[in-house]
């Protein structure tokens, strides 16, 4: 069997077919060992590859031409090919890869300022509490939180990040600030274990770490 039997000179200079009535036939132009170039209708040229994976026969979506070279096209051919030969489906494989991507770029997006105005907007903006409860709040963590850790992604924060935070309060003496501030971390970080944002709550007893002043 053939392989590599396209090239770019080629692909460039095809010009679809027409039909009895005028419009123009869909074309796939085949480069070899499963690898082709799906060149459709409206003039769309789209990767596919034909693969078996455990004796069953399948077929994937590598890409659009220019966009995917030939030359890599080619590659993500052998790559999945070598998948298949190990019993891998790469088309599942490529599924994986993209939905890892995909939560990978949603934890750099969720940083812990963002899961603190989410937390904020959902259960205390509109609740019961009072508005001269709910200010302070933002205000709190505006200053004392978010300059330090409020673009860290989430899923990066420690224990120990909330409590240099509170340490640094506890430095300029105010003796409610940290226990009011080290409270809010908590319910924020419990609100993010509730919608699954984390496995568990990572400010979890972060008040228990405040020094004890003399009253």
């Amino acid at each position: 069997m053939k392989i590599n039997c396209l090239t770019d000179s080629k692909i460039k200079s095809f010009k679809p077919e027409k039909t009895s009535n005028g419009t123009l036939k869909k074309k796939v132009l085949r480069d070899g060992d499963g690898l082709s170039l799906v060149v459709t209708p409206t003039g769309n040229k789209i990767w596919k590859l034909d693969f078996y994976c455990l004796k069953i026969r399948d077929s994937m979506t590598l890409g659009t031409y220019p966009a995917l070279s030939l030359k890599d096209a080619r590659q993500k051919r052998d790559e999945a090919k070598a998948l298949a030969k190990e019993g891998i489906n790469p088309k599942h494989a490529a599924k994986k890869l993209q939905q890892e991507r995909k939560k990978k770029l949603q934890e750099r997006k969720r940083t812990f300022l963002a899961v603190a105005m989410e937390w904020y907007n959902t259960q205390i903006k509109d609740s019961s509490l009072s508005e001269k409860t709910k200010k302070p709040m933002l205000a709190r963590l505006d200053k004392h939180i978010f300059p330090y850790i409020g673009n860290t992604p989430f899923s990066k924060l420690e224990f120990s990040d909330f409590v240099e935070c509170i340490r640094r309060i506890e430095e300029k003496g105010r003796s409610d600030m940290p226990h009011r501030v080290a409270t809010l971390v908590e319910r924020i970080c419990r609100y993010a274990r509730m919608v699954q944002y984390s496995n568990d709550n990572k400010a979890a007893d972060l008040t228990t770490i405040l020094v004890k002043r003399p009253s």
